[in-house]
């Protein structure tokens, strides 16, 4: 995940409701090098002054190499402005950068209903899937298949960033393939903080606030004023979701691995092995104080995996 290929690099977009996050990826796309994160999505200037400095700080595109070649592949949520306004600021970029193959460079944008060799979408409606929730379950289903230590039949992949999405993916021994089965959406973090505190102005600072929380021998206590009951009381919302969700797939596709992604993850941990539901996930056989695990971007996971096979096909 460190050198980028000097001919041929990908550009990796994943552009959510809150912001854009991009990294590098090499001809082979066997890694990727997470480059940032930029909060502005309506500002072809800010995206495009990320961009720059992030690109001049990678020595490949320093180098005097006419012949260089530039993809950019994404995923985005935020609507068709947003990827315009994307596109706008990477081509005006790479107007000033002469060792690249002349603009504009036309970003592969991936949606639910783009179809990923190994992965079988089973939603009802692929149409209403967001592509970052299919690609990132495709980058965790290529790294189960990698991983020897994924013995459980399903996984769970609980993203927590403005929405919480709580996904489900399994084995198909009969048809040797992994299946997208679907899975839960509710009110991220913040979003439901602000939701319950009724206003911006009430809502208590989450990195205080988690400061103050009481764990003692890893079991919260009862809150005792309103910031830390408005805090624990989502927290602990956002984990009994994950839970239900556990307890579904392990009755429905058998034990399942529990993964977590997104911003809030650490902020997460905690609750999610809270003794109680420790237990409850232990009777469905599923042991989280061994089988939560954390996977950074899964989105960039699906996208690597995606252009990976790409290559591969167009080599066959």
């Amino acid at each position: 995940m460190n050198s980028i290929n000097a001919q041929t690099t990908h550009l990796l977009i994943d552009a959510g409701n809150t912001r854009i996050k991009f990294a590098l990826a090499d001809r082979s796309a066997h890694g990727f090098k997470f480059l940032g994160h930029c909060a502005s999505q309506s500002n072809t200037t800010e995206i495009a002054v990320f961009l720059n400095a992030s690109f001049q700080g990678e020595p490949t595109f320093k180098a005097a190499n006419k012949d260089y070649t530039l993809h950019a592949h994404g995923v985005c949520v935020a609507g068709d402005s947003v990827k315009q306004t994307i596109a706008n600021a990477l081509n005006l970029v790479l107007q000033s950068l002469p060792v690249l193959s002349p603009p504009p460079v036309l970003i592969n944008w991936l949606t639910g209903l783009s179809p990923l060799p190994g992965l079988r979408n089973d939603y009802a409606t692929p149409t209403t899937l967001g592509a970052d929730r299919w690609l990132a379950a495709y980058g965790l289903s290529q790294q189960r298949m990698q991983d020897a230590s994924a013995h459980t039949p399903a996984a769970v992949l609980a993203t927590f960033g403005t929405a919480t999405t709580v996904d489900v993916v399994y084995w198909d021994a009969a048809k040797a393939t992994h299946v997208f089965a679907g899975g839960i959406i509710i009110a991220g973090l913040n979003t439901a903080l602000r939701s319950v505190s009724g206003s911006t102005s009430q809502l208590p600072d989450m990195r205080a606030a988690l400061g103050q929380l009481q764990l003692k021998d890893g079991v919260a206590e009862i809150p005792r004023c309103t910031n830390d009951a408005l805090l624990l009381g989502v927290l602990l919302a956002q984990a009994g979701a994950v839970r239900c969700v556990l307890d579904l797939t392990a009755r429905r596709y058998g034990a399942a691995q529990c993964y977590i992604a997104g911003g809030a993850a650490f902020v997460m941990l905690p609750y999610l092995k809270q003794p109680d539901l420790s237990q409850k996930l232990a009777d469905a056989h599923i042991h989280t104080h061994t089988q939560i695990e954390a996977v950074e971007y899964p989105v960039f996971m699906g996208l690597t995996s995606h252009i990976g096979h790409a290559a591969e096909s167009l080599l066959a």
